[in-house]
Parts: C-alpha cells; structure tokens; sequence
C-alpha cells in the first residue's frame, strides 16, 4: 500500500521521426516501444520501400529484415532514469544508422542472430505480455488519443492481488531471480530492476499527422506482437496506399529474434518465398495481433477495431 500511494505518472514527450519528408510520426519514449517502432519505420522508408519495382517476396523480405533489427532491440527500451537508453535511443533514429542498417540488408534471409545486433546491445532477455487493450480517438474539434492500457493476469492469489504486465516485464532481465514469483516461465530467468525502476514493455500508441493535416491514430495489443502489427498496418496504409480496414486486417508476420511468425492466412506465396531465402519460421498455434485505428484524409474519417479481438469503432 505504501509503494501505491507513493508512486507518481511520469509525463514526457513523445519522439518523433519524419517520413517521406511528409509524415510526422510521434510514439512514445522508453521504457515503451516507440522508438523500435519508429527505428523500423525509419530503416523502411528509404531506397527499402520506395524503389520503382519490386517484387511482392523481396517487399516483405526487406520488411521482415526491419522487423529483425529492431525487434532484437525491446528489451533496450530500459527506464532513461537508470541507463543509458536516451543515448541508445538517439542512436537508433539518426540517419547514420538507418543507412547503415540499410546497406546491410541483403537478399539472404539466414544471417545469424549477431547480425542483426550490430552494435553488440544485449539480447540474453525477451518478454511476452498479455490482457493489453488499445484505444485510438479522434475527437470532433481535432485533438486525438492514442491510449494503450494493460493488466496481464492473477499473481499472488492468496493476497487478491492482480499482477501489471509491466511488473511482469519487471521480471524478465537477468538480476536478481529471488525476487519474483514462478521465476522460470518459458526457459526465462526472471528477475527484478531497482527499485522503482519502470519495466520495458512493447506498447506503441502512437500518432501520425502530414503537412496537409491529414491524421493516423493508431496503436495494438497483442504482447511481443505490438510492435509488428503496428509497424505493418502502418507501412500498409502509408506506402501500400491501403484503406484503414485492409490496412489493419491483413495478416502479418512477426520476427521473434532472427525466426518470423506468420500469423494464419498470411500469403502462401510470400511465406515461401522468405523460407527460400533462408528465413526460419517459427510455428505457434495461436497468435493474437489486434491494431486499432482512426484516420483523417481531408474530410473523410474512417475508424476500425480489429476484429481478432471482437473489436468494434463507433462514431457520430
């Protein structure tokens, strides 16, 4: 109860990245996602994207290429107070580093993991999340919210207490495993940080506005898979031209360190082609990705819930 009554909102700004010398995209700091999410984006936006002809398997090789070197990074997205994460961060989004993470991105798809980790960041931890909800608004007079929110499951039953995800994602480094319940889940060490230390997690709600004004809310739940979802709806609605709904709906793949996930009913076609590159594929029975999303494009708004979810918009 002490702790509780003790803890205080932390309020910072929120970074930004500018796309296609257009597109301003906002998401936010650590120990949150956004600067994986926009290190992805910005990796994608150059000769990646914009090239005049490229095949459908050599898009989505170059895409999950992206998705690799920036997902090996979530676990970096450490609390600014007690790292050096603000200098790993401006590191991340200079375009120094897009290009040299461009130029390395070749036609193989089997590079190792320490490919991908290029300038020798840690990746001995990973976590996963769960019970995540995203809301994304858009009011009448042109303010909006991109709001992520997230309580993961029963801990501690025999006090009534729910368990955060973060305090979760809390656990998941490499300290001090004494401290946390059920210290081993899924081969990982859990763990603690220091006191009141703020725990990484994969959440990105975030906000992209042109210089017409035309506006992209959007955000996801769905644990590790956050980051992918996000980054794939928007590259689908940004550079695929794609409408709201197919733009969110398609199915995806995700890069769970140098393997993909391909969620179910993604393209046959491109999934082989990858695995002939020399990708690996990582199986799961059940993967749930759920974006939502609000966009403005002159006078039209369009709204769109992730039906994986049950997930509904409404408007008036």
């Amino acid at each position: 109860m002490e702790d509780l009554k003790a803890y205080k909102v932390k309020v910072s700004s929120a970074l930004n990245i500018t796309l296609n010398k257009n597109t301003t995209v906002f998401s936010p700091p650590p120990p949150l996602g956004g600067a994986v999410l926009l290190f992805i984006l910005k990796i994608l936006e150059g000769k990646l994207l914009r090239e005049s002809v490229l095949q459908e398997g050599e898009t989505y090789h170059r895409i999950a290429e992206a998705l690799k070197y920036g997902n090996v990074l979530k676990p970096e997205m450490k609390d600014p107070d007690f790292s050096e994460t603000k200098a790993t961060v401006g590191i991340m989004l200079s375009d120094t580093t897009a290009e040299r993470v461009r130029s390395q991105i070749d036609a193989r798809g089997d590079h190792p993991l320490d490919h991908y980790n290029f300038w020798k960041l840690t990746q001995n931890h990973d976590y996963e999340s769960k019970g995540t909800s995203h809301i994304s608004v858009l009011a009448a007079d042109g303010s909006a919210v991109s709001a992520t929110s997230t309580i993961n499951y029963p801990c501690l039953e025999n006090l009534g207490l729910l368990r955060l995800l973060v305090l979760h994602e809390e656990c998941t480094a490499e300290r001090n495993e004494s401290v946390c319940p059920n210290a081993h889940i899924g081969g990982i060490i859990l763990s603690a940080f220091a006191l009141g230390e703020r725990p990484p997690s994969a959440m990105v709600p975030s906000i992209l506005i042109s210089k017409s004004g035309d506006m992209l809310v959007i955000g996801g739940a769905g644990g590790g898979w956050i980051i992918s979802a996000t980054a794939m709806a928007i590259v689908n609605k940004l550079w695929f031209g794609y409408d709201l709904e197919r733009a969110i709906s398609s199915p995806i793949m995700h890069t769970n360190k140098d393997s993909i996930l391909f969620e179910k009913h993604f393209s046959e076609d491109v999934r082989n082609s990858l695995l002939k590159r020399g990708h690996k594929e990582q199986k799961v029975e059940f993967a749930m990705n759920v974006v939502q999303g609000v966009s403005k494009e002159g006078k039209c708004i369009s709204a769109y819930s992730d039906k994986r979810k049950l997930g509904k918009s409404a408007g008036y």
